[in-house]
């Protein structure tokens, strides 16, 4: 099936049955707050032909939440560049506001049977580390704001999987003041 510039206004998750209800698992954590905007062009391969390369804006302006590492992020808005090919879904320019702050990212995974892979980087910048600090630790006297980088992979949503580096930065904080971090202060 070739689609060319369609546009739709309904919620992924509901409207991903049309096209590939396996695809369902990949899409239901990103909580859409109200309908995206939507638009596909490409080709779709039904009944497992290897020709699909359908590509899907989405432009979430009025924000989503997503379940991240067992707790809720609100980002305010987001947008991004999904490219479906056979087994493989690829995010490319993600786009977000998170926490005050901004978010960039892209993101490769597999949607291979038996192969729940994925590999994905981020960016943020200027988050409010308060917010973050009390969201994850129940922290709430942290100051500042964090910016930095993750590089990761891991294997479907088993978190214990997750390996990866990444740099981070807190500008005008203490982030040895939390509790968790307060003996890397030492090294």
């Amino acid at each position: 099936m070739r689609v060319s510039n369609i546009k739709s206004f309904l919620d992924p998750a509901e409207a991903i049955f049309w096209i590939d209800p396996k695809v369902w698992q990949t899409i239901v954590p990103y909580k859409f707050r109200h309908p995206p905007t939507v638009t596909a062009n490409g080709i779709y391969q039904f009944r497992g032909g290897k020709n699909t390369h359908l590509e899907i804006t989405v432009d979430g302006a009025n924000g989503i939440d997503y379940d991240f590492l067992g707790k809720t992020l609100p980002f305010d808005r987001v947008a991004a560049r999904l490219l479906f090919t056979d087994d493989r879904l690829q995010i490319v320019d993600l786009r977000g506001a998170l926490l005050s702050g901004t978010v960039r990212g892209n993101a490769d995974i597999s949607l291979a049977r038996n192969d729940p892979h994925y590999r994905a980087n981020v960016s943020v910048s200027a988050i409010d580390f308060p917010h973050l600090t009390d969201l994850y630790y129940n922290y709430q006297t942290a100051h500042g704001q964090l910016s930095g980088t993750y590089d990761f992979t891991g294997l479907g949503s088993d978190a214990r999987t997750m390996r990866g580096r990444g740099k981070v930065e807190v500008t005008n904080g203490n982030v040895f003041a939390i509790p968790i971090f307060g003996p890397l202060q030492e090294f």
